[in-house]
């Protein structure tokens, strides 16, 4: 089993450092939480990311990853409500 498949088994999941894997790679995130859809992984990186998000959106990217992956939104709204977390 993975790092990130013991740490789902265990509910003691990294969401900020699964993010932050996000946008270093370009990595979808419901790709990276469930191996579910497409990775999307960049290519080379060009330049470094970095980012502090609060609880607060860090619940909002998770209710909107079970939306997507429940099929409740679409992978555009789903593109949408992502890029207004990170937006603000």
């Amino acid at each position: 089993m993975s790092v990130i498949g013991n740490r789902v088994a265990r509910n003691t999941i990294p969401y900020d450092l699964i993010v932050k894997c996000s946008i270093d790679t370009g990595a979808n995130l419901q790709w990276i939480l469930t191996g579910e859809g497409e990775p999307n992984i960049d290519g080379i990186k060009t330049e470094k990311k970095s980012i502090e998000l609060s609880s607060e959106a860090l619940e909002k990217l998770e209710r909107i990853a079970a939306l997507k992956s429940s099929g409740a939104i679409t992978d555009d709204e789903y593109q949408l409500l992502k890029a207004s977390i990170f937006n603000k």
